[in-house]
């Protein structure tokens, strides 16, 4: 009977995998498909083009909990990425912290995503899209995403999400949104 029992517990494994991916899948594949704006053409002289860029997750992770050198050389088996916007000279992204109700769970650099140091990243070289937004708006809707939109969620509210947000407000958005220009910190006596 134990052979039974780990048998059993092996397919609901992979039905319980299984409804993940095709959750994944079908929300890929009926997703809603904006046509308002083709971001991807230049409209005026005075836009910037804006790229979304990738990080290895679990680079990350190991960068930030255990902080020493590698023994060896080693090839991971499976390859999670976290996700980030460049915009006109700066990495944007959300997400970084492993204490995810931290307040500053976003950073804005001008040298390299958070851990770059450490760990490998790539910048795609096709532009995503294009805006003449401030690099200031952009900063303040980083500052400010937690308090729009809640604190970091696996699934709901993750990295990915967040730059399909900051990439539909580059895109469509002729001002800055005026939850980004809202100052969080001044409020909550942060910093």
């Amino acid at each position: 009977m134990p052979g039974c029992k780990r048998a059993g517990i092996a397919r609901m494994r992979v039905a319980f995998l299984l409804l993940i991916l095709s959750g994944c899948c079908c929300g890929w594949l009926f997703r809603k498909k904006d046509k308002s704006h083709n971001c991807a053409k230049k409209r005026s002289p005075d836009e910037k083009p804006y790229f979304f860029g990738t990080t290895n997750l679990f680079c990350m992770t190991y960068s930030y909990y255990f902080r020493r050198p590698k023994r060896t050389a080693r090839m991971p088996t499976l390859k999670p990425i976290h996700s980030w916007i460049q915009y006109d000279g700066h990495y944007v992204e959300f997400g970084i912290y492993h204490n995810y109700s931290k307040p500053y769970n976003y950073s804005v650099s001008i040298e390299r995503p958070a851990v770059g140091d450490k760990c490998n990243y790539r910048l795609q070289q096709t532009p995503k899209g294009y805006s003449s937004l401030g690099i200031d708006c952009i900063k303040g809707c980083a500052r400010n995403y937690m308090r729009k939109y809640g604190k970091y969620r696996l699934f709901l509210n993750n990295c990915h999400v967040f730059i399909n947000r900051i990439s539909k407000i580059l895109c469509h958005s002729t001002s800055c949104p005026s939850w980004c220009l809202f100052n969080q910190t001044a409020t909550n006596g942060i910093g």
